[in-house]
């Protein structure tokens, strides 16, 4: 329920900034980019839980399920929990866009481009993954994942700081101060 919320607020940020464009394109971009960070982050930290958890062989194993069935539980609960995290961020600014630009088809053309984002980047994650997993136990995958999750939060948070820095300095340069020789 936290993890909903959360991407409602995100889903909120991205109306009030689809609000201020005058392009509807950058509108649908900046969602669709959105939705493609935040759902693959998502899926970063999720994935352990998400598609190969440990406690699920002890819990299945008992039961008459043969793999067929347990894929397809795995791969509608993946489409699912995608959905309802995808939804939570694109349903408000679809419906904004759609308001804002005064164009009734925009909405449903912003929520079905960015839900394919998602499926389509979670997906590429779990290729990616699964592939990884083939190579390196699993042991090392979550150390590996923790020090991704650690580079790009700080990666983010340098953005945040350095980034208005640097603007600033490039933005002051007096070209007429510059030595022509």
């Amino acid at each position: 329920l936290g993890l909903i919320l959360m991407k409602l607020f995100i889903g909120l940020f991205l109306s009030a900034i689809m609000w201020k464009l005058d392009s509807p394109f950058f509108g649908a971009l900046t969602v669709n980019i959105a939705v493609l960070v935040f759902i693959s982050l998502t899926i970063l930290l999720e994935f352990s839980n998400l598609i190969i958890s440990p406690d699920d062989y002890p819990i299945i194993s008992p039961h008459p399920v043969n793999s067929k069935t347990f894929f397809f539980a795995k791969a509608i609960h993946f489409v699912v929990y995608v959905t309802i995290l995808a939804t939570a961020i694109i349903i408000i600014p679809a419906v904004m866009a759609a308001i804002r630009f005064k164009i009734w088809w925009l909405g449903p053309v912003i929520f079905v481009s960015s839900w394919g984002m998602a499926m389509a980047a979670s997906l590429f994650f779990i290729l990616f993954y699964t592939a990884a997993l083939k190579i390196i136990n699993r042991d090392r995958m979550q150390r590996l994942l923790g020090y991704a999750q650690l580079i790009f939060v700080t990666v983010i948070y340098a953005g945040y700081i350095v980034l208005p820095r640097m603007i600033e300095k490039v933005t002051t340069i007096d070209v007429t101060s510059v030595d022509a020789k």
